[in-house]
């Protein structure tokens, strides 16, 4: 495959992702499903290219300049692709066209996956409590234990996901880094953190793997 197939492909893949999917206060985050060619030994990526597969203008920029920052933090340069197509998602021949003009030597490419959800059965329970009741005989109120069932339910948590790809474009192009990223029961306010908090777990992922060039 030349670099021309394999952005096609990646482009492919991600747009199938949107047209599928649409990357209570808790928040736990990570990282499932990370893969990386065991055979990538071209040197650490410098110039990168970052694409969110995201329809939506102002999430498009948000995700493009979370990984931009991050990626930076490490001495990486990083160009969110908005800055050179403002107006659209780049195609195939869009990428394929700015990686030889600008010479990048990497792509880092998301897209928000569908969510799916956690259920667990929880069971009930009986428990002790203390019960005051008035005695109309005797007038008066005495105390006791009575013993109170409380019924079982079912929680349920949504987990929002994300897939994470790096391809490198020395060569002929290939995919060199995956992974899925998994948000449970995000809560919206805090949006910009859980941002930061993935885009940071994959940079440093991609850091201590050498992939992206290991400054700072």
């Amino acid at each position: 495959m030349n670099l021309g197939t394999n952005c096609k492909y990646a482009l492919a893949v991600v747009t199938v992702v949107i047209a599928t999917g649409g990357l209570s206060g808790c928040a736990s985050s990570g990282l499932v499903n990370v893969w990386m060619d065991p055979q990538f030994n071209s040197p650490p990526m410098r110039n990168m290219l970052v694409i969110a597969m995201q329809p939506d203008v102002a999430r498009r920029r948000l995700w493009e300049d979370a990984f931009a920052d991050a990626l930076r933090k490490h001495g990486v340069t990083a160009t969110p692709s908005y800055l050179l197509f403002p107006n659209a998602l780049p195609d195939t021949n869009d990428v394929i066209r700015a990686v030889r003009e600008d010479r990048y030597d990497g792509c880092l490419a998301t897209a928000r996956l569908p969510s799916t959800y956690l259920t667990q059965d929880v069971p009930g329970y009986t428990s002790d409590v203390p019960t005051t009741r008035y005695d109309p005989w005797s007038n008066r109120y005495y105390n006791f234990w009575a013993e109170v069932y409380t019924p079982g339910y079912t929680e349920t948590a949504t987990v929002m996901r994300h897939k994470i790809e790096v391809w490198s474009t020395t060569g002929e192009g290939a995919l060199v880094w995956t992974a899925t990223s998994e948000a449970i029961d995000p809560v919206s306010s805090d949006a910009e953190k859980r941002r930061n908090r993935m885009t940071s777990k994959i940079v440093d992922d991609l850091k201590r793997k050498n992939v992206i060039a290991a400054q700072n």
